[in-house]
């Protein structure tokens, strides 16, 4: 009796995968308008903008989350 054993190496292609991912993301987002919420940009505008109608910056906390900031603003009427 003759055995043949082989062993079949298969390679992750990367470039493959994350071509993939992308569609697999931009479709999925596409279709769904929660998605689009959540990764679109909320296109809200920096703290700057409100000084000029009129909010101060009440405080400002650093790094939260990593990497921004987090802003109070209030208004002041009448």
């Amino acid at each position: 009796m003759v055995s043949r054993m082989f062993r079949l190496v298969t390679e992750v292609d990367k470039e493959r995968r994350n071509l993939l991912r992308t569609r697999l993301r931009e479709t999925n987002t596409a279709a769904s308008s929660v998605l689009r919420s959540l990764r679109g940009d909320l296109g809200l505008p920096g703290p700057g903008s409100y000084t000029k109608h009129g909010y101060d910056v009440l405080c400002v906390i650093p790094d939260h989350p990593p990497g921004a900031r987090e802003y109070t603003l209030v208004e002041q009427w009448g």
